[in-house]
């Protein structure tokens, strides 16, 4: 027994040497971070990931010699401009930081050769999606020396409306920042540091990570003079209910870039619920006028508003992505997409598709569209130029991004996923009966399939059926769509039984709400169900009793709707 013991011991402690705890986790979404890792050639144990930030974060030296070149950008002679770009290229990720700054330098050549030089950094560096992933993994593991790390990394964090690395570095300070209920130190001290950067990321990771014990600290950083820090703190400090911070979050309203506006005002009308101020961020004159009716909002309605009862969810945005088509006649239909905002103001339009079935808004440059009548799956910009397109051989009905990055793809005989080199790496057929019409990822790596015929299925990765049920009479074959809820139940759209239900592991029906002919369904982070009937022309919010809350008309006949 005891030489047995001994040798498992030193298993144990040899898994540990070479990280392999690590991949054995039994997270799916950390393994699925795991295999974004390792196809990008990153090791996923602690030190190499810790690694990975500090070589992006420049000490005091490096980061003198890095300006020194950036400033040589600008210089007279053509030799030492060229001479400055290759050095600057050759410093990698670890100049990426301070070369973004330079983009908006004063000089334009400066300006022009710092952007060259990032796309060279960019096409041979790690995507967003991998750093991010990263990123996720050491929240989730927490291992030694996190926090001093990423304090040095956050002022060199991609910060912009495409990919904001400095976001996800803040919640991963959070995550790892409390110790006992108490703030860890480095995060304490961070509060003054010099750094701006270094100020946000401590106030945001210390009130998200609940270190009460700091409220007064963070508190006074709703004065900083940077205005990027009072941003940090004030949108930290309203999700962790400090009323004190909501004049502030109103106030930057007027500030902020028109990007951070759209968060913060998406902040405050979900404290305002359904009776927001009415006003819009175009241009600075309607803005002051919009934060002045949500100062008088706030004077009127902040003294008995319960901040403790608000559902937040600060990654929301309340945007609704409508899909439609503009005649129901004739078999080139054509369409477009709209996106509106939570106060139902168009955001963008992009027209010109044909027959849309189905879209996911990526980020705020890229749109993931699928086309059933030419039978493409593409990824355009707002402008509705073809960025790349999906190699998918049969026509799709549905198409999601997954968080590794992967494409999953519906078709009607088969699901499947595809990578970022157009690559199939998994892929599931139909029962061979029927014809499927929507499919969704679960939990564990599960997936449900349904079925024109109103079956439905989980599946586990293999193809074997774990469970099967009717979930309705019969569905349309294109336009449908499902939806997986964290609890690991499934949303389902039922066409002709005119109802939203919402179905347990088993296949019992859990919850339901009578809507006319639903073609899909997505319940939001404040527990309603938002949902869009065939060939209406407007989109609907359900509450938790199925009664209408909320509605409003688009411009066109609605396929789908999507919110984010």
């Amino acid at each position: 027994m005891r030489s047995r013991s001994v040798a498992l011991l030193s298993m144990l402690v040899l898994a540990l040497c070479l990280g392999s705890a690590w991949s054995a986790d039994a997270d799916p979404e950390a393994a699925s971070d795991e295999r974004m890792l390792l196809a990008a050639k990153v090791r996923v144990d602690a030190k190499s990931l810790l690694e990975s930030f500090r070589k992006r974060s420049p000490d005091a030296a490096a980061r003198a010699r890095i300006e020194k070149w950036i400033e040589q950008l600008g210089s007279f002679s053509f030799a030492e401009r060229e001479e400055a770009s290759a050095e600057l290229e050759a410093r990698g990720a670890e100049a990426k930081g301070l070369l973004r700054r330079a983009t908006h330098h004063v000089d334009l050549e400066i300006r022009k050769r710092a952007n060259h030089s990032l796309s060279v950094l960019a096409s041979k560096d790690y995507s967003f999606d991998v750093l991010q992933a990263a990123l996720r993994l050491l929240a989730r593991r927490k291992p030694e020396h996190t926090i001093e790390v990423l304090l040095e990394y956050a002022p060199h964090a991609d910060d912009d409306e495409d990919a904001d690395l400095f976001e996800q570095v803040c919640w991963t300070l959070a995550a790892v920042g409390q110790r006992g209920g108490a703030g860890d130190p480095l995060l304490i001290r961070a509060l003054n540091d010099a750094s701006p950067r270094k100020r946000a990321a401590a106030v945001s990771a210390l009130c998200r990570a609940g270190c009460r014990e700091q409220f007064a600290a963070s508190r006074r950083l709703l004065r900083d003079k940077d205005l990027e820090v009072r941003r940090h703190a004030a949108q930290a400090l309203v999700e962790a209910r400090e009323k004190e911070a909501v004049p502030v979050l109103i106030d930057l309203l007027a500030e902020l870039p028109r990007a951070r506006a759209d968060a913060i005002e998406s902040l405050l009308l979900q404290l305002a619920g359904d009776n927001p101020p009415k006003g819009s961020l175009e241009d600075a004159d309607a803005r002051g006028k919009y934060r002045d009716a949500w100062a008088d909002w706030w004077k009127r309605r902040g003294e008995a508003l319960d901040l403790a009862k608000v559902e937040l969810t600060p990654r929301w945005r309340g945007y609704t992505l409508a899909i439609c088509i503009d005649s129901m006649r004739g078999r080139g239909r054509t369409g477009g997409l709209v996106e509106y905002d939570a106060q139902g103001r168009k955001r963008w339009h992009m027209p010109g598709l044909t027959l849309p079935v189905d879209a996911q808004v990526l980020d705020e440059k890229r749109i993931l569209v699928v086309e059933y009548r030419p039978g493409q799956v593409t990824e355009r910009n707002r402008e509705g130029e073809v960025l790349r397109r999906i190699p998918v051989g049969e026509i799709p009905l549905e198409a999601k991004r997954l968080p590794n990055g992967n494409t999953l793809v519906t078709a009607r005989n088969r699901v499947f996923e595809i990578d970022r080199d157009d690559k199939e790496v998994w892929a599931t057929d139909s029962d061979g009966s029927e014809s499927i019409v929507s499919a969704c990822p679960l939990r564990g790596g599960e997936i449900a399939l349904c079925y024109r015929n109103g079956q439905l299925e989980r599946r586990n990765r293999e193809g074997k059926v774990l469970a099967s049920f009717r979930a309705g009479m019969l569905f349309r074959p294109y336009g449908t769509h499902i939806q997986a809820l964290s609890n690991g139940h499934i949303l389902v759209p039922s066409f002709y039984e005119n109802k939203v239900v919402e179905y347990d592991k088993t296949g019992r029906a859990v919850w339901s709400a009578t809507f006319a002919r639903p073609m899909c369904a997505q319940r939001l982070p404040n527990g309603r169900t938002l949902v869009a009937s065939y060939a209406s022309a407007a989109y609907s919010e359900l509450d938790q009793e199925g009664r209408e809350v909320k509605n409003h008309r688009c411009d066109g006949i609605l396929m789908s709707v999507r919110g984010r």
